[in-house]
């Protein structure tokens, strides 16, 4: 369904707390992921390709972010700070 809307140039915007809920089909499908802090079995091994590694997934601390897309050369983590004004 999501390859469809991208033959036709549609985006799609996925938010989930539990990829394995997706489905591999599905997570295949989105070009680019933005992976946070898991300790799910199940949900690591649905992004352990999209991540690099399974070991990052868990030891992410709060702020970083497995970013991986179509144009990236290989999965780059990034921490994002906030401030408060």
């Amino acid at each position: 369904m999501v390859g469809e809307g991208r033959k036709i140039g549609m985006f799609a915007c996925l938010l989930t707390t539990h990829p394995s809920e997706l489905g591999g089909k599905i997570l295949s499908q989105m070009g680019n992921q933005i992976i946070g802090k898991t300790t799910d079995k199940e949900d690591i091994e649905y992004l352990v390709n999209m991540a690099g590694t399974s070991n990052a997934l868990p030891s992410l601390a709060i702020g970083e972010w497995i970013v991986n897309g179509i144009e990236a050369n290989r999965p780059m983590k990034m921490h994002v700070s906030w401030i408060k004004i």
